[in-house]
């Protein structure tokens, strides 16, 4: 029986290197094998699908331009004159200038040199000064009441007649 024994274990350990030596082989055999030299696959060419058409659009390319420089939109100012209206100026960055007024009943006239601007308003009986000018960049402004043209105010008296006639010879009662 240790004979028998001995052949039972030699006949295993072949076998084991024999399956040990078949499962190498086969491993080997698969990994030096690559695409180009077997195929991966079958398919029917009847029954495959077609692939699917590779579209390409042109390459979008955007033009840059320049844009036309704008002029600057002036800053509007409004500015309140009691009993009169309102005066309306557009500043740039370098000038004033009257946009609008509104002052029903008042006539007006403007004078502007650049960074100074004067309103005269006047509605028969008074005349308003507004001024407005650009002093380190602000807008600074006044408002005064001037004499009409005409009317002079040296004495205050002028153009008033006195009805006190003392001697003229009649009584005023």
């Amino acid at each position: 029986m240790k004979h028998r024994t001995a052949i039972v274990t030699a006949s295993s350990i072949v076998g084991v290197l024999l399956a040990g030596a078949t499962a190498a082989a086969a491993n080997l055999g698969i990994l030096s094998v690559t695409a180009s030299d077997a195929a991966l696959g079958t398919a029917d060419p009847t029954v495959a699908a077609a692939p699917a058409p590779i579209t390409t659009e042109p390459p979008l390319v955007l033009e840059q331009t320049e844009l036309a420089p704008t002029t600057p939109q002036p800053e509007l100012l409004a500015y309140e004159i009691p009993q009169v209206g309102v005066v309306t100026v557009a500043r740039t960055e370098s000038s004033l200038s009257v946009s609008q007024i509104d002052a029903p009943g008042w006539q007006w006239n403007v004078g502007t040199d650049g960074s100074n601007l004067t309103v005269n308003l006047t509605d028969g009986t008074r005349l308003i000064e507004f001024t407005a000018s650009v002093v380190n960049g602000e807008v600074t402004v006044a408002v005064a009441e001037q004499s009409p043209p005409g009317q002079g105010s040296d004495d205050g008296d002028e153009g008033y007649e006195s009805d006190d006639h003392e001697d003229d010879g009649h009584d005023d009662d």
